[in-house]
């Protein structure tokens, strides 16, 4: 139960951003001042339920946002043009016990919608396979 209520949270987290970044017909704000990359990245350990998820805001236009590594972030998906699945694996030793962890990243890359969720099988896999992008 604990886990539907964080994903709750990260949904509406989600709509938050979403309605940040995308047009409402009569809103006195520009087009120009929208954020084009406004991504919701999030991390939660599968069977460790007192283990809190752990989600950040990032915004790639001036790297910011609630992301603790935003520039480093900004600049890994920039090298991939925002595709999750190109990030390149920064390689390393990590253990091999098996602590589940999904993450997931919702939002907007250069203007267009964008979703990327994948389970690996430990902190260490996801941080060798994302590089800076979900160290959150």
């Amino acid at each position: 139960m604990k886990l539907l209520r964080q994903f709750g949270v990260t949904i509406a987290s989600l709509c938050a951003v979403t309605a940040a970044a995308v047009a409402v017909p009569g809103q006195a704000q520009a087009r120009d001042d929208r954020p084009s990359t406004a991504l919701l990245i999030s991390v939660q350990f599968v069977d460790e339920p007192e283990q809190p998820s752990r989600t950040a805001l990032l915004y790639c236009e001036a790297d910011g946002g609630s992301h603790r590594s935003a520039a480093a972030a900004c600049q890994d998906l920039r090298a991939v043009d925002g595709d999750f699945h190109a990030l390149p694996d920064t390689g390393g030793i990590c253990t091999r016990e098996y602590r589940p962890v999904v993450a997931t990243a919702v939002g907007l890359w250069a203007g267009r919608m964008t979703s990327y969720r994948e389970v690996f099988g430990n902190n260490c896999l996801l941080l060798r396979a994302t590089g800076s992008v979900f160290d959150i």
